[in-house]
């Protein structure tokens, strides 16, 4: 059985990736994916069971609870994916280009998560082509172009 030290756990349970790969397993539906991710960290935002239906709601997949997640199209996946961030209680997120895929709505729903983390003294290193709709004193922009 492999040991983890104590330094691995610390940052697991301190950082939130999210990657192209999204880490969404094909064979469960939604409902036991969210379940899954959350008894992996074993946390709750609140120490308790969440509202699964809030959740599910929330990310526009209330419909979708019982089906199997490879049903799912794209951008429902990707709000699949994001919906665990309202979910596990990493103060530190990093995003790979999370606005892939999602529809106007889905991307508003995203910028206030990212918005509330950051208000809630949280931080964000993500990657982007979308520019976000807030700034000031919470964002900081390194623009990797070569223009």
């Amino acid at each position: 059985q492999r040991q983890i030290n104590p330094s691995q756990s610390i940052y697991r349970a301190n950082v939130w990736y999210l990657g192209h790969k999204i880490g969404i397993k094909n064979s469960l539906t939604v409902l036991e994916n969210l379940k899954m991710i959350v008894r992996l960290y074993q946390k709750f935002p609140k120490k308790e069971e969440p509202n699964w239906n809030s959740v599910l709601m929330r990310f526009n997949l209330q419909a979708f609870a019982h089906t199997l997640s490879q049903q799912l199209s794209a951008g429902q996946r990707q709000r699949l994916a994001l919906s665990r961030l309202s979910l596990i209680e990493a103060p530190l997120w990093i995003l790979d280009e999370p606005f892939t895929s999602l529809d106007s709505h889905a991307t508003k729903l995203l910028q206030t998560l990212l918005l509330t983390h950051l208000v809630a003294g949280g931080m964000c290193i993500l990657t982007s082509h979308q520019p976000l709709a807030f700034a000031g004193d919470f964002l900081k922009t390194l623009n990797l172009s070569r223009d």
